[in-house]
């Protein structure tokens, strides 16, 4: 099929293969849009997770009264555990590298200003994950 992503800053359409595919019965393979996990079940409330991701965005700035984009371009690779607190309701941890960093610099008419690769980045996120459809 085809697939839209924006969120690295453009709004891209591409040829997409999306799957979920239960390997075995602890362990899950999910392919969607840019997002790649593979998650294992070892029992009913907890998870462990590989997962690489498209990531960064757009904002505008003003400076001097000039309209400027600036645009991060940005993957994370990264592991996380995550554990049942209730029902639907998960404790999520994780922690990995944002990775093949593009900063970019634009005025509003699109003409580059500045662009350079960023540096590695390291991440931990927490949070509550509420699993309901």
């Amino acid at each position: 099929g085809l697939g839209v992503e924006n969120s690295t800053g453009d709004d891209d359409i591409f040829p997409s293969v999306g799957f979920q595919w239960q390997a075995t019965n602890d362990i899950y393979v999910t392919l969607v849009g840019s997002s790649f996990s593979t998650t294992w079940q070892p029992c009913d409330d907890w998870l462990l997770r590989v997962g690489v991701w498209a990531a960064g965005g757009v904002w505008n700035a003003e400076n001097s009264g000039s309209s400027l984009d600036v645009k991060l371009t940005s993957y994370r690779a990264a592991v996380g555990v995550e554990h049942r607190l209730h029902d639907n309701t998960w404790l999520t941890l994780w922690a990995g590298a944002t990775i093949s960093n593009e900063l970019d610099i634009e005025t509003a008419g699109g003409t580059k200003v500045f662009r350079d690769d960023a540096d590695t980045g390291w991440f931990v996120n927490l949070g509550i994950r509420v699993a309901a459809w």
